[in-house]
């Protein structure tokens, strides 16, 4: 390590000994667990603190946003010839205007897959210079639970969402279609006139 290196760390070490030291005694080896036992329940409550203030402040932008693109599909399907509201059914239009999917998925999703892989390599390269052998089971255990478990119980749940969708998309096209020929069944048929 550089001299530069050693002393911005010393001086680290001071400040948070001497912030320890207010709270606990840092002299004997009790003091320093209890200041390491509040220090890292001071951090976790800081990480979900700001955790929460994360999830709050990014829903409320992805509903301004997902509102936003609502109102643009519903304007461009306005927009589109008779023609297209001929072959296609008020269901279809409908589920085309869902623009929450791919917003939740380019807001959510893709930020969870980075933060997670960085968490991972992160991992992987501490306890790697810890044990690699450690390194060597956890890869392994992983593997086999994601292969073995996880897998088969995602293709599982991905198949039972797609029928899933394709029931509700024909169950309110059958709706739809049922309250758009109505009015004509009330007309064509002869209701008995009260007594």
């Amino acid at each position: 390590m550089s001299s530069t290196h050693n002393i911005h760390w010393r001086k680290c070490h001071s400040r948070i000994r001497s912030t320890c030291s207010t709270l606990i005694d840092y002299s004997d080896t009790e003091g320093s667990r209890h200041a390491m036992i509040v220090a890292f329940i001071l951090v976790e409550v800081l990480q979900k603190i700001l955790y929460v203030s994360n999830v709050y402040l990014h829903h409320n932008a992805r509903d301004t946003k997902n509102h936003q693109l609502r109102i643009k599909a519903f304007n461009r399907v306005l927009t589109l010839d008779q023609s297209f509201f001929d072959t296609r059914s008020i269901s279809e239009i409908r589920g085309s205007m869902n623009v929450h999917s791919i917003s939740n998925m380019i807001s959510w999703n893709i930020l969870y897959l980075f933060t997670r892989a960085l968490k991972i390599v992160m991992v992987f390269y501490f306890m790697a210079n810890i044990n690699v052998t450690l390194v060597a089971i956890s890869c392994f255990s992983i593997l086999m639970i994601k292969f073995s478990v996880l897998d088969p119980l995602g293709r599982f749940e991905r198949n039972s969402h797609k029928l899933q969708r394709k029931l509700d998309m024909k169950n309110n096209q059958n709706a739809d279609e049922s309250l758009d020929v109505i009015s004509l069944i009330k007309l064509s048929t002869k209701e008995k006139a009260p007594l």
